[in-house]
């Protein structure tokens, strides 16, 4: 719980460096939350600002999109990252 709440007070406190960007996510329910695809590793930490959920019927055209895979929900994602080109 302490690590949680200290990754927290990183990601609150973290100046931001670059702007804000729309990317795809998903999120595969329990504690994973929501997970982005493809990312380079200085974009993290992130800040999620607001998520705009697909309607079921455009699911099969996300990117992160996984055949047979019936609990996750797919999505983009308003971020951003902590130092953006």
């Amino acid at each position: 719980m302490s690590k949680l709440i200290a990754i927290s007070l990183v990601l609150l406190s973290s100046p931001v460096f670059g702007k804000t960007i729309e990317v795809p996510c998903v999120n595969g329910g329990g504690s994973g939350g929501w997970m982005f695809s493809n990312l380079p590793g200085h974009y993290f930490p992130l800040k999620l600002i607001k998520i705009n959920k697909l309607p079921q019927s455009s699911i099969k055209k996300h990117p992160m999109y996984v055949p047979n895979v019936f609990t996750n929900t797919y999505g983009t994602c308003i971020v951003i990252p902590a130092k953006h080109p």
